[in-house]
């Protein structure tokens, strides 16, 4: 088991988080996780894409509503190790990390094991970050 510190990404052969004894790919992994916006207490998760022209990043937003329709962005999550030519590209990245990620935390119940999935693929907190909001 690994420590704290350590961070542990499930695989497909590895056994469920479940507890069910079968491998993460005979069961949650076939279970459709969760809707792709994710609510955890107060907290809302959706993915998304960071960057520019040049270099987009797939990412995750975390915010919470402060009032209807009205997003308050607490941290962004990106991924740089994976870097795409288009939106678009690192949107689709981000759904696929997402969704994985979603899978064990729905497994376990723990939204910090989907936290260390997303840390093991790559992801990390942006400093300073600027949401751009499209209005389209």
């Amino acid at each position: 088991m690994p420590s704290e510190q350590e961070v542990y990404l499930v695989g497909r052969n590895d056994p469920c988080p479940c507890g069910s004894g079968l491998k993460f790919k005979k069961c949650c992994l076939l279970k459709p996780a969760g809707p792709g916006r994710r609510v955890t207490g107060k907290f809302q998760f959706e993915p998304g894409s960071y960057g520019g022209p040049g270099g987009y990043m797939p990412s995750l937003a975390c915010f919470t509503e402060s009032s209807p329709g009205r997003k308050e962005y607490r941290f962004i999550l990106a991924n740089p190790s994976h870097i795409a030519d288009s939106e678009d590209e690192a949107l689709a990245q981000a759904v696929s990390d997402f969704s994985e990620a979603r899978r064990v935390d729905d497994a376990t119940g723990s939204a910090e094991e989907m936290g260390r999935q997303l840390s093991a693929r790559g992801y990390v907190s942006v400093k300073n970050f600027k949401v751009i909001l499209d209005d389209a």
